[in-house]
């Protein structure tokens, strides 16, 4: 028999670990003292002790590891809590792999420009979601500038504050032109059971949709109207050199509105939903 002291120092585990899974019923002492307290344990458990500490390595809960050693739980369940363990791990290796090549992208661009780019992109998961908005699929830019005017107006009367939400704008084409946009533009919803249509003019009339859920959006944060070009481009050069390529229409929602001023201090996210390309470091 040995002491708590000794069966730590064979077992390659702390005193104060064998103490608390005894505390929790996972792991008892062969004999308990019952005047000194004294925990005493024999050779014949380090085999089951190696199978709890086997299974913690894996990652499983202590809960788990208990019905494990109890012999509680079925073959079936067994495969079951293994298989997603298996996934658990194949996604924090993603998202690792993920990461590192973030970094080494910040590396790269240090190591070429001498400086970090002020532009830092992040993926988010993006809900569903609401909004009441116009379609503009053949709008000119004046057109553009007058719906907002419109919106900005109806937003800014307050008579909208309790359902309206942020300024958002979804650009359907690929590929801008000076001619004509395919443009969807209009307001978040905070209470879109209760929505109905919104009649901005004769012309306009922002209506109810929703926008769907994105699993990974590329996103960005601009500060004022101008030079909206640079975050563009930086947040394209960001999905080149990361692997990932483009996966729906982009979309801009404002987050701080500088209206009627001259925008200086509008704060814009820039959102590009994206996926890895396959056969590339996040594609395995």
């Amino acid at each position: 028999m040995f002491k708590i002291g000794e069966f730590a120092r064979v077992a390659q585990v702390s005193g104060r670990l064998l103490r608390y899974y005894d505390e929790i019923g996972l792991f008892k002492p062969a004999h308990v003292d019952r005047f000194t307290g004294y925990r005493t344990y024999s050779a014949d458990q380090l085999p089951q002790l190696n199978r709890i500490l086997a299974l913690k390595e894996l990652g499983l809960s202590l809960d788990q590891i208990q019905r494990f050693i109890t012999d509680q739980v079925s073959a079936d369940e067994i495969r079951g809590m293994l298989l997603m363990r298996k996934s658990q791990i194949e996604q924090t290796l993603t998202d690792e792999l993920a990461r590192l090549r973030r970094v080494e992208v910040h590396l790269q661009q240090i190591e070429q420009e001498g400086v970090l780019n002020s532009c830092d992109v992040l993926i988010k998961t993006v809900p569903p979601q609401p909004v009441l908005t116009y379609h503009g699929r053949d709008a000119v830019i004046n057109d553009m500038y007058d719906l907002y005017d419109l919106m900005m107006g109806h937003f800014l009367a307050g008579g909208h504050r309790e359902r309206l939400g942020k300024p958002v704008f979804l650009i359907h084409q690929e590929h801008l032109n000076r001619e004509t946009f395919d443009l969807e533009t209009g307001f978040t919803l905070k209470k879109p059971q209760r929505d109905a249509d919104l009649v901005l003019s004769e012309k306009y009339t922002l209506k109810p949709n929703l926008w769907p859920a994105v699993e990974m959006m590329a996103t960005v944060v601009h500060t004022g109207f101008n030079d909206m070009g640079v975050s563009y481009n930086a947040l394209g050069r960001w999905i080149e050199k990361n692997h990932y390529q483009m996966d729906g229409p982009i979309r801009e929602f404002m987050i701080e509105v500088d209206y009627p001023e001259n925008g200086e201090n509008t704060v814009v996210e820039i959102q590009v939903p994206v996926k890895p390309i396959a056969g590339g470091l996040l594609g395995f």
